[in-house]
């Protein structure tokens, strides 16, 4: 059975019917508990909404050093890569969140009847997952390959330092440290 915006219970879905929604409503009337929970869901997801975003802001200000150093080294297709499936999956959530507090959010859970579009949202979000998922594992294996090549082709040599520069930050209530070194081999 599928629900209209006001809580509803709604006769027949489009898949069921196959001739658009039957407006008309079930045989028993609506409740006014069922409104109550949709008021509840909706501040659920205001919340939930305000705490993921609290937490990606205070992640990124407190971890802001240590991802430039990061993404430094890395080439600059690598570092869109690399990112791809964090920001398909903040994409996806900022749809949700906006479908469930300011539209009509029509969409059922995964393997319940389909209302509208959702089986194509539903196979949107798990083709656009899957290929965000492939770039990153793509970049990160290419990545441990490079490391790797590198390693078997570095030549171990004997020097003196002539310089270190230090980057510091803070991560996790503790100082980080990263030192670069240059040197000049002995002959």
């Amino acid at each position: 059975m599928c629900y209209s915006s006001d809580g509803e219970r709604m006769a027949r879905c489009d898949s069921e019917q196959g001739t658009g929604m039957n407006r008309a409503p079930a045989p028993y009337p609506s409740s006014a508990p069922a409104a109550d929970s949709g008021q509840r869901h909706r501040l659920a997801v205001i919340v939930l909404f305000a705490l993921v975003m609290a937490m990606l802001v205070s992640g990124l200000t407190l971890l802001l050093p240590y991802l430039a150093e990061e993404l430094q080294r890395l080439k600059p297709w690598q570092a869109v890569a690399i990112w791809t499936a964090d920001a398909v999956a903040l994409m996806w959530f900022l749809q949700y969140c906006m479908a469930h507090v300011f539209g009509q959010a029509r969409h059922t859970r995964l393997g319940g009847t389909a209302c509208g579009n959702a089986t194509g949202v539903w196979r949107a979000a798990l083709i656009s997952f899957i290929c965000a998922i492939a770039a990153d594992l793509l970049v990160t294996g290419i990545g441990v390959f490079d490391e790797w090549r590198a390693y078997q082709e570095a030549i171990m040599t004997v020097g003196r330092v002539t310089s270190i520069r230090t980057n510091q930050w803070s991560w996790g209530g503790s100082q980080v440290a990263k030192y670069t070194g240059s040197y000049v081999p002995f002959r």
